[in-house]
């Protein structure tokens, strides 16, 4: 499934770099997109979320420590992590790779 524009907006958010490209961060606008990627949230802990990643991204579970309310310059560490885990970087968004 292909994701919706809203969802593909709050991915690329996370991977622009220019000082006022981000937007506010939303955790459940975050989780839809995920979902929509095929993630599974599995258990949320507070400041700690799991997912089951597919099969496509490599399965295995994810692991996200932040926190509620993540300030623009702290979507660097969310944009390492899912740089890290699974090479998604802003062109993959630009060019329709997710899906």
């Amino acid at each position: 499934m292909p994701l919706t524009q809203k969802s593909r907006m709050v991915l690329l958010s996370i991977f622009k770099g220019e000082p006022h490209a981000r937007c506010k961060f939303d955790w459940t606008a975050f989780n839809k997109a995920m979902i929509e990627l095929g993630f599974h949230s599995i258990e949320r802990d507070g400041v700690v979320f799991r997912y089951r990643v597919p099969a496509q991204w490599g399965g295995g579970t994810l692991v996200l420590h932040m926190d509620h309310k993540v300030e623009k310059s702290e979507q660097n560490s969310l944009k390492t992590c899912l740089f890290h885990a699974f090479g998604w970087n802003k062109e993959m968004l630009l060019d329709g790779l997710l899906v």
